[in-house]
């Protein structure tokens, strides 16, 4: 479906992104760039004829109605994404597309109330929750051949990035007292996954003796009569133990809801931990606002919402909000989707979690499975403050994750036709993989389905459409200077993965050979 001058644009591109040097600098070289030649001459010609013009569908409506009514054509369909990341100060975390780790632990943002927050921003995130419900209301018009359609969602568009590092540091500390209380010791950012494979049996459940005994160090103070109210609540079944599942949840709504009534045994308890500031909560219920806009808008129009997966010190707190909206929208039907990123060495336990969760209250269980797109920074982070780096250290690892996570899901899927899934890759081995599983289990239906990225890939793409399977092109758009930080993970992420395998580009030459009659 492509000219041959854009598949000649495209190998020259892909060509480029395999030179590791310009990759990972892109966005400072562009910088110095504009320096020296002007923004329109950097951006709107250099950058938006090359890999803009490659990887995002347009920067106006026109253009991106274009590139929806193409891919619709040919059965593919679109989840929109708007791709602008602008530069946020970095006094507490780091803008989202640059590759340096944040300038302070988890610990001290739990510490630091002093956030100078411009409320002249909040109009910025009132236009992007529009730009979302304009991809709701273009995946509810130009509805794909196998079902509802996507819009995609990132929260660090909808709020201050580091409003979200602060509500993580506040709900890992929660996670880091089960830890302790199990007398297992770990920072901040170990306690990301508290229960996992191999302790699951030991610490998902803690008896009210131990919470009774610990409970004054963590709330100095506090009466008998309290903390039994305490226990009575985090032990609503009365069984003499606390459930680590109920226990986060409780703890977690406590902290982002302190004038609920309904939580009012817990408070001398929570009341006691880190909080959010007073403007912080303004800003983070108007954030709560806009998703509850987006999502009920989404679900009337029968479109599912699929929330971005960004770096670890904002992701706690995304997977927070996305679990409270898939408990109030997914009672039925896989309305609003997770990201879970495989080259995380904990996702198959945050999986396993999840099912747990959705299972226990009632709600139906559904994401989306990617690879994972901040390798370079999650290191380099890890390595600033002594932790654990929670990434796999090779790409085989990340694969056999992958493929485990699919498995998983998989088998889940052939006991439940509700639970929602796509998976998002662009390994041919993955896909062969989950395809194969697919067909000898008869599992049909679009709530499983595949995606690529728009601009790479159609040799899988289209063979998963002719095999009758839903599929779907991730399509970025946005004003092009502002989707620079987006450009230039694209190009980071796939270097190793067009380093090591030719296929889209031998698929491209035989084509294009074939156009020109060489072959």
């Amino acid at each position: 479906h492509l000219t041959s001058f854009e598949i000649v644009r495209s190998l020259a591109i892909l060509r480029l992104c395999r030179v590791e040097a310009l990759t990972s600098n892109a966005v400072s070289i562009l910088q110095k760039f504009e320096k020296v030649f002007g923004s329109y001459l950097t951006y709107e010609t250099a950058v938006r004829w090359t890999m803009f013009k490659q990887f995002c569908a347009g920067s106006n409506e026109q253009e991106i109605k274009g590139a929806i009514k193409r891919l619709n054509h040919l059965g593919v369909g679109s989840i929109l994404d708007y791709a602008a990341e602008a530069d946020v100060p970095s006094d507490t975390t780091v803008s989202s597309g640059l590759a340096q780790p944040p300038s302070r632990s988890m610990s001290t943002i739990l510490q630091t109330t002093d956030i100078s927050y411009d409320p002249e921003e909040e109009y910025i995130y009132d236009i992007n929750m529009k730009l979302y419900l304009m991809c709701v209301a273009h995946a509810s018009i130009n509805i794909p051949k196998s079902g509802a359609g996507f819009a995609a969602v990132k929260l660090t568009g909808l709020c201050d990035p580091r409003l979200l590092s602060r509500v993580t540091a506040m709900l890992l500390n929660v996670r880091k007292i089960w830890c302790d209380l199990c007398g297992g010791g770990c920072s901040m950012e170990e306690a990301r996954v508290v229960i996992n494979s191999r302790n699951r049996n030991d610490r998902r459940f803690l008896s009210r003796d131990v919470f009774r005994k610990a409970l004054p160090n963590y709330a100095p103070g506090i009466t008998e009569a309290e903390i039994e109210g305490v226990l009575d609540f985090l032990d609503p079944d009365k069984d003499g133990f606390v459930d680590y599942l109920h226990y986060v949840r409780a703890m977690a709504h406590g902290l982002n809801n302190s004038t609920d009534d309904s939580i009012a045994p817990l408070m001398p308890f929570v009341r006691h931990l880190p909080q959010l500031t007073a403007d912080e909560m303004v800003y983070f219920h108007a954030l709560r606002r806009r998703l509850a806009v987006i999502c009920r808008v989404a679900v009337d129009l029968g479109v599912r919402v699929m929330f971005d997966a960004e770096q670890t010190f904002y992701q706690t707190a995304i997977d927070h909000i996305v679990r409270n909206l898939q408990r109030e929208y997914n009672t039925d039907f896989p309305h609003i989707y997770n990201t879970y990123q495989c080259y995380l060495c904990y996702t198959p336990d945050r999986i396993d979690n999840d099912f747990a969760r959705s299972k226990a209250e009632g709600w139906v269980w559904a994401g989306k499975i990617v690879r994972g797109a901040y390798m370079n920074q999650e290191r380099a982070t890890a390595k600033e403050f002594g932790y654990s780096s929670p990434i796999w250290p090779d790409v085989e690892s990340t694969h056999k994750c992958y493929d485990s996570c699919a498995d998983v899901i998989l088998k889940e899927v052939e006991h439940s036709d509700k639970i929602g899934v796509l998976f998002g890759t662009h390994n041919r081995g993955s896909l062969e993989f989950i395809t194969k599983r697919l067909l000898e289990k008869n599992i049909s239906g679009s709530n499983v389905s595949f995606a690529q990225l728009y601009g790479m890939a159609d040799f899988l793409t289209m063979p998963l459409k002719e095999g009758g399977f839903s599929v779907f092109k991730y399509v970025p758009y946005g004003p092009v200077k502002e989707t620079i930080h987006y450009l230039s993970r694209r190009a980071q992420e796939n270097s190793g993965l067009l380093a090591g395998d030719s296929s889209e580009s031998t698929f491209m030459w035989k084509v294009l050979k074939s156009r020109l009659g060489m072959q």
